[in-house]
């Protein structure tokens, strides 16, 4: 039998003395201190989130939100939600391209994976499977996915 699932992804800052966890069980995100192991902050969030990445700068955190049909952008300077983005139906796996200006977020249900512009949150392709997307890994070109096909 599974319980809760208090811990759905990681990333570890640049500084690499704090970490962020999207917590599905609490619906929200939430940063801490690796040393001393303490919750720094928590943002509540709207709907269950799932999958994240992190850009490289440290600067913003993107999260698939599981329900919603939507996935979300951090901003961890401020601890606030910086905007929206659409995605298909049960988003889930999150990969960034090499200079974090492009978001790749496949969907479970939807059969596709939607590339996203990560400055003004507009969705810029979308591109159609045969089957829902997860997990998968992005070529550094960008001109090969690597996904393994669901349902």
């Amino acid at each position: 039998i599974l319980g809760p699932k208090y811990v759905d992804d990681i990333d570890i800052l640049p500084d690499g003395k704090r970490m962020v966890i999207s917590r599905p069980f609490f619906s929200d995100v939430a940063l801490f201190d690796l040393n001393s192991g303490e919750m720094i902050w928590k943002l509540k969030l709207k709907h269950r989130p799932d999958h994240q990445v992190m850009t490289k700068d440290g600067k913003s955190l993107f999260v698939s939100l599981l329900a919603a049909k939507k996935g979300v952008k951090i901003d961890l300077d401020k601890k606030e939600v910086a905007g929206y983005y659409k995605t298909g139906s049960r988003p889930h796996s999150i990969v960034l391209n090499e200079d974090d200006s492009k978001l790749y977020n496949g969907s479970l249900k939807g059969n596709d994976i939607v590339i996203i512009d990560t400055k003004t949150l507009d969705e810029l392709d979308r591109l159609p499977f045969p089957a829902g997307v997860r997990p998968f890994k992005l070529s550094p070109d960008e001109s090969t996915i690597y996904a393994q096909l669901s349902y």
